[in-house]
């Protein structure tokens, strides 16, 4: 009986074959496994650990940073520019960072399946050479990893050009040519978002007013209105930085065969090399002089000192470009606010792309890396919070994330999962009504089945599927449950709402520089770094959550993290930011 790798999950099956899966069943979300009819069996899952994700984080970047080196040079070649690596660095970094782990943990699969105790006979691939992984812009790459097609190609290309000699082939076809996004996203179709999005295109009409500017805002985390008043404040008129609409191209393979990256006898580097021209996002290449003639004829400011965003910086293309033309041509100074929370994981914010091209860091907390300013959490800025009865926990739960990453983001998710399911078995009837669970609004595209099963098991669980403001929950929670550690913490921790959340230590790397600040958390019982621990925390703290939280241990122990990477802001936050934005023109 042949042993038949899938590498996707809509192809037609011969049920006289043993069929073995892919080890990260996320690209599996169509096939029954409990089907009798067919013989699946499920190639163990790559190791996954602190150690593992921090070393293969380690290797990944050393990869980028070469390929980046000739990429950016080929790119100026193709565009006839002259351009700083930091320029293109600006536009399309975050994007080559992704796809290099994306080709690394794929490829990492597959020498799996051909290195475990059963030989596969053989694989169905793709006719790939039809297919382009290319996508429209650089955002769409989160919804190319949940994409069965997309990542069938890609899959059959790492394959064909790394373990052809270890089994047979069977050529299919591809049922299209190139990803195409769904336009009808949740997320981006609320009334708030809408409307949002509608007063901002009517006020840009303005820009011709403020084309002068020396200082220009994108998505700060600042409120609209404080976002305005940065302008007012530095005596402007508000410039609306509302993208423009371009003309799109078509993919032209003809041209990107222009495009020449130099290979080596390093296999991964020259494979993603082999890759990664073909996948170049299109705002790069085919769009990228209309994006340009836009940019040039625009009201958007022409000779700014000062660019500062703590969103656009990643998948905000038209900015982006308009940014890295300013900061190459004019010498504007490029400053990020803080959006995450590096440094609590492998991904270090000194290594990150974010950091490299930046002028300086606005951090929420304490100074770390020498482009850091101190300042405050300024989601929190002039954020008012009515608190009402408290009488509801709020569980934030670590949905299942796109496979983006050196390691499996399904297998992530289940050891989270698995610990979320051994808290809420542990409350009681009463406790379990009081409860909120809120998703990640993504769940819909990474595991569609989260919602379903949760219900299934915990029938008296409320569940937020991820879409409208936090702050609303907050106002009537008693206690913040976090089953990951993310900025959502620390603004829970800043609002004084008593607050735990979970980061296993076997999973989470560590940087020694902060573990002094969480193991003061984990004293006082805010963190917990196993299972075990997390339950009897939270089996502890619920019987009388007040009494815990006013503890002097506990108090302290806030304060000292909050310190160290949250602080708030008084009186006067905005006028205090543009003063600090000035400071650095």
């Amino acid at each position: 009986m042949k042993n038949v790798l899938l590498l996707n999950d809509y192809q037609s099956f011969d049920h006289a074959k043993n069929f073995y899966l892919l080890s990260n069943q996320s690209f599996f979300k169509n096939i029954d496994l409990k089907n009798q009819k067919i013989k699946y069996k499920t190639i163990g899952n790559l190791c996954q650990n602190y150690q593992s994700r921090y070393d293969e984080r380690i290797e990944t970047n050393r990869i980028i940073f070469k390929i980046e080196q000739d990429l950016y040079k080929s790119l100026n070649h193709y565009h006839s520019t002259t351009y700083s690596h930091r320029y293109w660095k600006i536009i399309l970094g975050h994007w080559v960072s992704r796809f290099v782990r994306i080709v690394y943990f794929r490829y990492k699969i597959l020498d799996k399946c051909f290195n475990n105790d059963h030989k596969i006979d053989l694989v169905h691939v793709s006719k790939c050479d039809s297919y382009t992984q290319s996508i429209d812009q650089t955002k769409d790459v989160w919804l190319t990893t949940t994409d069965s097609e997309w990542n069938f190609n890609l899959f059959s290309k790492i394959l064909i050009r790394c373990f052809k000699e270890k089994c047979d082939l069977n050529f299919i076809d591809t049922e299209k040519f190139q990803f195409t996004p769904n336009k009808s996203r949740a997320i981006d179709n609320t009334s708030k978002v809408l409307i949002k999005n509608r007063l901002l295109k009517i006020l840009s009409s303005f820009n011709f007013l403020s084309q002068n500017n020396t200082m220009a805002f994108k998505s700060t985390y600042l409120n609209i209105f404080d976002e305005l008043k940065l302008s007012l404040f530095n005596k402007e008129f508000p410039s609306i930085l509302f993208n423009l609409d371009y003309k799109r191209e078509k993919f032209s393979l003809v041209n990107r065969k222009k495009i020449f990256l130099k290979k080596n006898e390093d296999i991964l580097e020259s494979l993603i090399k082999d890759l990664i021209v073909d996948a170049l996002p299109r705002v790069v290449v085919e769009d990228y002089k209309n994006i340009l003639n836009i940019i040039n004829n625009s009201k958007w400011p022409k000779f700014p000192k000062i660019i500062f965003t703590s969103n656009s910086y990643d998948a905000d293309d038209f900015f982006k470009i308009w940014a890295a033309e300013k900061v190459e041509l004019k010498k504007s100074k490029y400053i990020i606010g803080q959006h995450g929370l590096f440094d609590s994981h492998e991904d270090l914010l000194k290594n990150s792309n974010d950091y490299q091209v930046c002028d300086h860091y606005l951090r929420w907390g304490e100074k770390k890396y020498e482009k850091d300013i101190e300042v405050f959490n300024f989601k929190l800025v002039n954020k008012k919070i009515n608190f009402k009865k408290c009488n509801q926990i709020m569980v934030f739960v670590r949905t299942a994330g796109y496979e983006i990453e050196t390691y499996s983001r399904d297998q992530e998710f289940h050891i989270y999962n698995d610990c979320l399911n051994k808290v809420l078995s542990n409350f009681n009837t009463h406790d379990l009504k009081e409860t909120t669970l809120r998703l990640k609004h993504t769940f819909s595209e990474t595991n569609p089945n989260e919602l379903y099963f949760l219900k299934k098991k915990f029938p008296l669980l409320k569940v937020n599927e991820g879409v409208g403001s936090v702050y609303s929950h907050f106002e009537q929670t008693k206690l913040s449950i976090f089953l990951y550690f993310s900025t959502g913490v620390l603004e829970s921790l800043s609002l004084d709402i008593p607050t735990v959340f979970y980061c296993p230590k076997k999973l989470v790397y560590i940087d020694p520089a902060e573990k002094k600040y969480l193991d003061i958390l984990n004293k006082c019982k805010i963190l917990s770094y196993n299972e075990e621990e997390f339950i009897d925390n939270i089996n502890f703290i619920i019987k009388d959550v007040k009494k815990w939280w006013l503890e002097k241990e506990v108090i302290n122990g806030k304060n000292e993290a909050l310190n160290r990477y949250s602080k708030i802001g008084k009186k006067n936050s905005v006028f205090k930011i543009v003063n600090i934005l000035k400071s650095l023109s």
